[in-house]
């Protein structure tokens, strides 16, 4: 029976009814002859919640009993998503990380997995039960309690897939996937069929928030083939998503040599604004494109960096919409969904 893991986030969990549906998406999988595990995150803006907690306490709370207070919220989460399961008829087990084997070291706050004991999921899906793992914690070898820090919940997902030899992590989200731009501040953005697991990475480093790229990172390690996807589509009406796997050029097509922008925001003046795709930071041609269409809408670059897949440049923060905007549509990204065509996976 082949195997799947799936990684809901905050805001697929956010509420009792978002539980239902994410139970009713799990069900389908069952239904279809799948074994899963299922990885949460906290309930909406719970995290938030305790950090508040935390602070009201104490002005500097130790990173021991911070790990102890947070790693509650994802057990929550666990727990009520089986009862969910529970009433669909479907058997399923809840677990934390560290009941799921999952060990790390001793950084509180930012711990690093180091090995995975996976027996304990694998004796709950011998028995024929979904397995819910609360995602974002484990524990060190000596029984201390640690978090896995910013994106922790999406390396959870991806490194139980690796481990478990999943065919494949689907990250659940409140978007449909991964998109040339930001479409809150391109509207004309359109959603990739898939990406090389290289340019997720530096898409996540230079600013992308829709999977981190420590998870991106041990996909790529390990070969897991990760897609992304809405956990708000009705269930029976899935969106297809983004792929994020290893890709390669076929012979003689052309591909676009730019796939994507992002920016960060570096202060109240300052912004970063980057292009991502396979090689460009080598490509004279895609910056002789950006300073022409910058300075044709009067945007001035202050400087500019490079990288074997990237380019990005700082420009007045008033203005990094605009900008992305402009070039957005000066290398024609609109037009992804057709050139993903060119695109193939490796065998």
């Amino acid at each position: 029976m082949k195997l799947i893991v799936q990684k809901f986030g905050g805001t697929s969990v956010g509420s009792v009814e978002r539980i239902r549906h994410v139970a009713k998406i799990i069900e389908r999988e069952v239904r279809q002859g799948f074994q899963l595990v299922v990885v949460v995150s906290a309930m909406g803006h719970t995290t938030d919640k305790l950090l508040s907690l935390a602070g009201r306490i104490s002005v500097q709370p130790s990173p021991r009993e911070m790990d102890m207070l947070l790693t509650t919220g994802e057990q929550v989460t666990c727990a009520l998503l089986c009862m969910a399961l529970h009433q669909l008829g479907i058997e399923a087990v809840s677990l934390t990380g560290w009941q799921a084997g999952i060990i790390t070291d001793h950084h509180h706050g930012d711990a690093k997995i180091i090995k995975i004991n996976k027996a304990p999921i694998l004796r709950h899906l011998e028995q024929g039960k979904v397995v819910v793992v609360a995602g974002f914690q484990g524990q060190t070898e000596d029984g201390e309690i640690t978090t896995l820090g910013r994106g922790g919940s999406d390396i959870t997902g991806v490194a139980l897939a690796a481990v478990l030899s999943a065919e494949r992590c689907d990250i659940y989200t409140d978007v449909k996937g991964v998109y040339t731009a930001d479409p809150r501040v391109v509207p004309l953005a359109r959603q990739m069929k898939e990406i090389d697991y290289n340019e997720m990475i530096v898409l996540a480093q230079l600013g992308a928030q829709v999977v981190h790229e420590r998870a991106v990172q041990w996909a790529k390690k390990y070969h897991v083939p990760v897609c992304v996807k809405s956990s708000f589509d009705p269930v029976d009406q899935q969106s297809e998503g983004t792929w994020i796997r290893h890709i390669r050029h076929q012979e003689g097509r052309n591909r676009p040599v730019v796939h994507g922008l992002t920016h960060k925001i570096l202060s109240d003046h300052q912004a970063k604004l980057s292009l991502v795709g396979d090689g460009i930071g080598h490509d004279s041609n895609v910056r002789m494109q950006v300073m022409k269409t910058l300075k044709h809408h009067q945007i001035e670059v202050e400087e500019d960096e490079r990288g074997l897949f990237f380019q990005s440049y700082i420009l007045a923060a008033a203005q990094v919409e605009h900008a992305l905007q402009c070039l957005h549509q000066a290398f024609h990204l609109d037009e992804i969904l057709q050139v993903n065509n060119d695109l193939m996976v490796k065998n």
